[in-house]
C-alpha cells in the first residue's frame, strides 16, 4: 500500500489571494468597519510588522486574535493529521469582530509582506507586485503626487518672488514720500511691471495679478511691512 505524503501547508485552511484582496478592500472601506481594520495594520507595521512585539503587554487584543480562529486535529489521507485553522464567521459580529477577523487571516496570508500603503497620494492600501518600501499604489498616483509637488514648489517660487518685489517697491514708495499715489497702488504696479518681464524672460504665463487684498494679508501675517505714515507739512 502506498502512503501518500501530508500536505507542505501546516494548515488545512490557508488564506491566498483571494482572501488577501479581501482584507485589502476591508482596508480601503470608509467605513467602521475599515477604520478598525486600518488601526490594527497601522499597529501591526509600528511594531515591524512583529506580532509578538505588537501584541505584547496587550493580552486582550492576543485572546480577541486568537478567538477569530478555530483550530483543531484534522486527518489527511495520509498517516499524519495536521493542525486546522478556519476564521470564526458570525452574522451578527461587530465591526470591531470583523476588524480582528480580517486582521487575523492577513497575518496568515503566506505573503502578507506584499501588503502597500497607505499611498502618500490617494491613501489606499495595495498589494504590491514585489517586495519594497513603495510610496505610491500606481504610477498614475505617482505621478500625480509629482505633479502637485512641481506645482506647490513653483507656486513658492512665485510667492517669493512678489513679495521680493513688494519689498523693493515699499521702499521706494517710502523714500520718494509719493504723496500722489498710495503706497498700495505703487506696489501693485511694481509687482506687475516686473512680473511681466520676469514672465516673458522665462516662457511662462503670467499668473493672476496681485491684489490689494494679497498686499493687506501679506502686512498681517508679518511678511510685509507697512510704511509709515507721512506726517502733515513734511
Amino acid at each position: 500500500m502506498t502512503m501518500r505524503k501530508p500536505p507542505s501547508s501546516p494548515f488545512f485552511y490557508e488564506p491566498g489571494r483571494h482572501e488577501f484582496l479581501i482584507v485589502v478592500n476591508a482596508l480601503n472601506a470608509k467605513d467602521e468597519f475599515g477604520e478598525e481594520l486600518r488601526n490594527l495594520v497601522t499597529r501591526w507595521k509600528a511594531s515591524g510588522a512583529n506580532l509578538m512585539e505588537m501584541l505584547k503587554g496587550d493580552p486582550d487584543l492576543m485572546n480577541s486574535l486568537t478567538a477569530a480562529y478555530q483550530g483543531g486535529w484534522a486527518p489527511t489521507f495520509g498517516m499524519r493529521a495536521i493542525s486546522q485553522a478556519l476564521p470564526q464567521r458570525d452574522m451578527n459580529e461587530t465591526p470591531v469582530q470583523a476588524a480582528l477577523r480580517n486582521f487575523a487571516t492577513l497575518t496568515m496570508i503566506r505573503d502578507c509582506d506584499l501588503l502597500g500603503g497607505p499611498c502618500e497620494n490617494c491613501d489606499r492600501y495595495f498589494i504590491q507586485k514585489k517586495r519594497g518600501l513603495r510610496r505610491y499604489c500606481s504610477r498614475k498616483c505617482s505621478s500625480r503626487a509629482t505633479a502637485i509637488k512641481f506645482t506647490t514648489k513653483r507656486r513658492e517660487g512665485d510667492h517669493e518672488r512678489r513679495i521680493g518685489w513688494a519689498r523693493e517697491a515699499r521702499t521706494r514708495w517710502s523714500s520718494k514720500r509719493r504723496a500722489a499715489e498710495t503706497w498700495e497702488s505703487f506696489v501693485l504696479r511694481y509687482i506687475d511691471a516686473h512680473e511681466k518681464d520676469w514672465f516673458q524672460r522665462n516662457n511662462r504665463t503670467q499668473p493672476r495679478s496681485v491684489s490689494e487684498k494679497s498686499l493687506t494679508r501679506w502686512v498681517n501675517e508679518g511678511q510685509l511691512q507697512k510704511p509709515k505714515e507721512v506726517r502733515k507739512g513734511k
